[in-house]
Formats: structure tokens, sequence, C-alpha cells
């Protein structure tokens, strides 16, 4: 089993060396940029949340694809990383 620490340094590397590895995630992700136009969504979050990375890739993910998350709890999380630079949110 492969530890992958997020936040890490190597994250960025991983992903970079294997196009195809966010779809083999046990879980769901996703990468948005700094506000928060969504980059990469992977087949794990696919399958929990019913959309496909076709119909979700470019567009805004606290308007568009997860209104329910805008708010201080999980917007507010991640305008405060912009913010810092820093930028590591988990959403369960």
């Amino acid at each position: 089993m492969e530890l992958i620490t997020f936040g890490g340094d190597n994250v960025d590397n991983l992903v970079a060396q294997d196009p195809s590895r966010p779809d083999r995630l046990p879980f769901g992700a996703i990468l948005v940029d700094r506000s928060g136009k969504i980059l990469k969504f992977n087949a794990g979050e696919s399958a929990m949340s019913g959309g496909t990375p076709g119909e979700v890739i470019g567009k805004n993910f606290f308007n568009d694809v997860a209104p329910c998350a805008k708010g201080h709890q999980s917007q507010g999380r991640f305008q405060q990383g912009v913010a810092q630079g820093s930028v590591n949110v988990m959403f369960e």
C-alpha cells in the first residue's frame, strides 16, 4: 500500500508522472483553481456524485456543481487557504 500525504511535496509529481493516477484513488478528488473552477474530477468523485468529468470540468465548484458547499465551513475555508497561499481542504 502506498501512502500519499495530503499537502506533501510529492503529490503534484505523482499525478504528473501518471495522469491516470487520480482515477485510481480510493476516494473522490476534485482539483480546482484559485477561483473554484474545476480542473480535474476523478472517477471516485464521479461515482459518488453521479457527475462526469465532461459535465463539470470548467464549471465553478461552489456556484455550479456544489452550491451546498457555499458558506463559511467549505467555501470560506477554501477562500482562506487561497488568501494564505496554501489550500488543502478535505470535505466529508
